[in-house]
């Protein structure tokens, strides 16, 4: 048999010490282990004085049954793992208390607050009733109708009728100047400040050229026919038409845009009284060569209440 060295025995010996320091820490080992080793270390000093092949076998021998108990430590591991589990065990936290909430009270709005506040009631005193005695109405005189102060009627563009009206009942004052009298307006003249006139309404004609107003002025001795439009007189179809029918002429030129019929004056004051409406045919120039003429009817209503209007303001100036 071969014996064995001191580096066999040495590794052995480390072998040993190795898995006894693989053991945990709280784990004793055993004995045994303990004593094989130091009888190693005798046996190997033993033997390298006396080499006695018997004794060598047995040292040989233990450190082999030495290295059995090594896989113990193993299990003992597994029980620490479970001391770990048993530590990991969770402690119930304890539960968190909830606070009180605080109570916030709303104020009242307008419309809810004037709804709680009740109604005041009104005492229901009923007033003594008061005993009004009757007595009879005191006649009123009635006044004298004045018209008001207008200008000339203007119906420029249309043609205006004006019914006859009844006979008038009025009080012809300067203060009440101008006053309207049916189809006319009764006011200073125009042309003369010493004297009154009658002013017919206003018409609209064309003049060949556009349309231009014309109205009719009576005073206490002559009646003239404005326009806007220079007049033309040498037309042949120009005159006084009542029903289609010539009654005058034109007179003269009163201005180059106006026709005075002075010399006709009784013959024409006649005729407006008779008729509610009056026809004038005038012809224009510029419109050159004569073409033809234009007309236009006047309101007449009313005239000889208005000339007796006249007459009275002619008295008062």
């Amino acid at each position: 048999m071969n014996r064995p060295t001191l580096t066999t025995l040495l590794l052995a010996s480390s072998f040993t010490l190795a898995a006894c320091s693989t053991a945990p820490a709280p784990v004793t080992p055993p004995k045994p282990p303990s004593q094989t080793k130091t009888n190693i270390v005798k046996s190997s000093v033993k033997s390298s004085a006396k080499p006695t092949p018997k004794k060598t076998v047995t040292q040989t021998k233990q450190p082999v049954v030495s290295a059995k108990p090594a896989p113990a430590p193993t299990k003992k591991t597994t029980t620490t793992s479970t001391v770990k589990v048993a530590t990991s065990q969770k402690v119930p936290t304890p539960k968190k208390v909830a606070k009180p909430k605080k109570v916030t009270t709303k104020p009242l709005t307008t419309k809810r607050a004037a709804q709680s506040i009740p109604k005041p009631v009104k005492p229901s005193i009923k007033a003594p009733k008061e005993t009004v005695q009757k007595t009879a109405p005191t006649p009123i005189k009635p006044l004298p109708k004045v018209a008001a102060p207008t200008e000339p009627a203007n119906s420029i563009g249309k043609e205006t009728n004006i019914s006859p009206s009844p006979a008038l009942q009025m009080e012809v004052t300067l203060d009440s100047l101008p006053m309207n009298i049916g189809a006319w307006t009764l006011d200073r003249s125009s042309q003369s400040a010493q004297q009154c006139s009658l002013v017919s309404q206003k018409n609209a004609m064309p003049d060949g050229q556009g349309v231009t107003p014309i109205y009719l002025e009576i005073t206490r001795n002559d009646a003239i026919l404005f326009t806007k439009s220079n007049i033309d007189l040498s037309y042949p179809d120009s005159g006084l038409f009542i029903d289609q029918k010539k009654q005058a002429s034109l007179g003269d030129l009163y201005t180059p845009t106006s026709v005075t019929f002075s010399a006709q004056y009784p013959s024409l004051i006649n005729t407006l009284k008779n008729n509610a409406n009056i026809e004038f045919r005038l012809g224009f120039w510029p419109s050159w060569p004569i073409t033809q003429t234009y007309s236009t009817t006047l309101m007449t209503t009313n005239l000889p209440q208005a000339l007796t209007a006249l007459a009275t303001c002619n008295n008062i100036l």
